[in-house]
């Protein structure tokens, strides 16, 4: 009986955290029987964790270290004086501006367009014209630039 037109590989990897129960038997004796009927080879993976005998959770939890808040570009500086700042270097118009503190802000497309009643369409060609301005391609990338 085959198949598919190769030899049948079929292999058995037991749980290398626990002891091997009656399920992992079973599947074990079912894909050994189906090779050997194929005419298949049937591979049987074991695990050494020899060099984990020493590993520790509680260890490792230990000497992690909490992460230090990224430093602000100017000590101070709010946000909004870091895009203002921005902005005047890049030569953005007002309503520019305004989108741009608000994508720094993490806002999206629908809510700038709720806020300064104006189209959607408006909204893409400011920050169109915002991300060539200011060399960034994702509102990620610009808020990123703000944080620097």
């Amino acid at each position: 009986m085959t198949i598919t037109d190769k030899p049948v590989r079929v292999r058995f990897a037991p749980s290398p955290t626990g002891k091997l129960h009656i399920g992992g038997a079973r599947t074990a004796i079912y894909n050994w029987a189906f090779a050997r009927a194929t005419g298949g080879t049937f591979i049987l993976v074991v695990f050494l964790w020899l060099g984990f005998r020493s590993f520790s959770f509680t260890e490792t939890i230990r000497d992690v270290e909490p992460i230090q808040p990224l430093p602000s570009s100017e000590a101070g500086a709010s946000l909004a004086d870091r895009c203002d700042q921005l902005s005047e270097a890049a030569g953005l118009t007002e309503r520019e501006r305004e989108i741009f503190l608000m994508l720094a802000k993490g806002r999206n497309t629908r809510f700038i367009q709720e806020q300064l009643v104006i189209s959607p369409n408006t909204v893409r060609s400011h920050i169109k014209h915002l991300y060539v301005k200011l060399d960034v391609h994702s509102q990620q990338e610009l808020i990123d630039l703000v944080e620097r």
